[in-house]
């Protein structure tokens, strides 16, 4: 990998990596609706939120269709390799043209990553394999590194939030990506752009770009003048015929005004 002088179009595909993350039903999968196309949407293994999106000729969803009659078709290590392979097929354009990839569902490809280094549910309680999560974290953050670092103009991913610690025992919690231990918080250091995203009384999507109070799930490194420009919220909305608005449009028409 070579170190090079970034341009202005570099920078702004280094901006395009944003993580949304937030409860169940807040509309996180349903916003990569306003992404840019060809979207494809890479669907995690046990992750179910693309549900809420239909597959178009300019969006595409992966999802996973195990062999019930065949155990070794649902085996860690298989399906980590499947998903790897199918990655390098977008990145390499054998899918088509890809203007935007987002991998759907972060705490499930977590989850994944350490059963493929052999964690069990017996290994909950063990203090012992609890050093192992040194071994997840690198194998989870390497693979993350790859898909970022792409060509591709806009690569995002979705995550539940959970709450954390503000520091190791203390019993006073704050909201971010769920993810085990460290990982929580070094996620949101790989993304440029973190959204929480909720679903107000009113039954609209909004993603928020700055962190409040417990809610420490959501922030930006961009410069000072483009932070200024932008919102606190983002509304996502579905019109009467089905049209999903918002969300990533309306923040590419700040941007755009913003550099005339």
């Amino acid at each position: 990998m070579p170190l090079v002088q970034i341009d202005r179009n570099a920078w702004r595909r280094a901006f395009s990596r944003p993580l949304w993350n937030g409860p169940p039903l807040t509309g996180k999968t349903t916003g990569t609706l306003t992404l840019p196309r060809p979207c494809h949407l890479l669907v995690a293994p046990g992750e179910h939120g693309y549900s809420s999106v239909e597959p178009a000729d300019d969006y595409h969803v992966y999802a996973w269709d195990f062999d019930a009659t065949n155990p070794k078709s649902a085996a860690p290590r298989e399906v980590w390799g499947e998903l790897q392979a199918v990655v390098t097929d977008i990145l390499t354009g054998k899918k088509g043209e890809v203007q935007s990839l987002v991998i759907d569902g972060l705490h499930k490809l977590y989850d994944l990553v350490m059963r493929v280094e052999g964690w069990n549910s017996a290994m909950v309680d063990d203090k012992e394999a609890g050093r192992q999560y040194t071994k997840y974290h690198d194998k989870f953050g390497t693979f993350l590194s790859r898909v970022l670092g792409s060509g591709v103009p806009l690569v995002g991913a979705t995550c539940y939030d959970g709450l954390e610690p503000v520091e190791p025992g203390s019993k006073q919690m704050q909201v971010f990506p769920l993810l085990p231990g460290r990982m929580a918080k070094d996620v949101m250091g790989m993304f440029p752009v973190v959204f929480h995203t909720e679903k107000t009384m009113q039954g609209k999507y909004v993603w928020t770009l700055k962190p409040q109070g417990k809610m420490q799930a959501a922030g930006m490194h961009i410069p000072v003048r483009y932070l200024k420009a932008l919102p606190n919220e983002i509304e996502v909305s579905v019109g009467a015929n089905g049209e999903v608005q918002g969300g990533w449009h309306t923040i590419t028409a700040l941007l755009t005004k913003m550099e005339g």
